[in-house]
């Protein structure tokens, strides 16, 4: 890389780094919660739904809590356990017609041997496929499945043409995890 490619390459990064900055200034003014959380950048929402989560009545902390986790694009960088102490104080919680399950119910999730038992899990293998390449390169990665209870299912959210159950990872037997043979 050249001279002048680096100095581009510095440049572009300021101008992003500038641009979060201004960003996260104008959350932090904003008038109300959801004009906050819709100005924020997708890595800073949590941030600053954390920072109004005392300020916000039951009903928009479900709503917000919803939009924050679709556009969160890697939840465990926020630690799963703070996305869970959230989940919990609402309760369960959907954005569409499907209650809390009362059977135990098959899931799917893409990722690799290291995240198997994560908070993400479709009801649609092919959907969990989508999500199979996040991650290190190096790992192996490959689509799971897993019967969940009832009782650890935190939220159902359907977005994008895709139905995500949100479960309690703490409650998952690791061992119960098995990669998806198809079919």
């Amino acid at each position: 890389m050249g001279m002048l490619e680096r100095t581009l390459s510095t440049l572009k990064e300021r101008f992003r780094t500038n641009l979060a900055y201004m960003q996260r200034d104008l959350t932090k003014r904003a008038p109300t919660p959801e004009m906050a959380i819709s100005i924020a950048n997708w890595f800073d929402k949590p941030y600053v739904l954390h920072q109004w989560w005392g300020k916000l009545d039951k009903k928009q902390k479900e709503e917000l809590l919803i939009e924050t986790w679709l556009w969160c694009k890697t939840p465990i960088e926020w630690n799963y356990d703070w996305w869970i102490s959230m989940f919990e104080e609402v309760g369960f919680i959907s954005n569409c017609d499907l209650g809390k399950p009362t059977e135990p119910v098959k899931l799917y999730r893409g990722c690799n041997a290291t995240l198997r038992n994560g908070m993400s899990w479709a009801t649609d293998p092919e959907k969990a496929s989508l999500f199979v390449d996040r991650g290190p390169e190096n790992e192996k990665k490959s689509v799971v499945e897993l019967t969940v209870q009832p009782e650890h299912v935190l939220a159902i959210i359907q977005e994008w043409g895709m139905t995500e159950y949100v479960v309690d990872y703490r409650k998952l037997d690791i061992a119960d995890i098995k990669e998806y043979q198809g079919g």
